[in-house]
């Protein structure tokens, strides 16, 4: 049964990977891209969903190797990492109206990028990871 319910999981991994990289909306970024929540073009600019993309293909990554998902998550994470503040804080998002900042988006943010670094074994965007919890313990506890 176990055999079973893996097989499952990476079935479905494997499916959201391939629809992050065929379908959803990029847009240019800082030395990389973020992605759109969608496959239409709007909210092409909020930072967690962009690195939701990028923790799907790592997870991919993990599991088949597959190069192109590599980089292309990497270049999410290193879009995200470059937009982190200089106090270690992410904005919610690139327009105006989404300058906000909160706990739930900054955990949300860190967990990815420490995913992304798990499943890839590249551990590059550490300094990201220890700047943002410092800011995270600081401001929302």
């Amino acid at each position: 049964m176990r055999l079973l319910k893996d097989e499952t999981v990476l079935k479905e991994t494997l499916s959201a990977a391939d629809f992050v990289m065929k379908d959803l909306s990029r847009t240019k970024c800082k030395g990389g891209f973020l992605f759109s929540y969608s496959i239409k073009n709007g909210n092409n600019t909020v930072i967690n969903a962009s690195l939701l993309g990028a923790k799907i293909l790592s997870y991919s990554y993990k599991y088949t190797k597959n190069e192109s998902h590599l980089e292309v998550s990497k270049q999410a994470v290193n879009a995200a990492c470059q937009l982190q503040e200089k106090d270690g804080s992410w904005i919610y998002g690139l327009l105006t109206i989404q300058s906000w900042k909160d706990s739930f988006h900054t955990g949300f943010n860190l967990d990815a990028i420490e995913t992304y670094q798990k499943n890839t074994e590249d551990y590059s965007f550490q300094k990201y990871i220890d700047k943002g919890l410092e800011y995270y313990l600081k401001f929302f506890f």
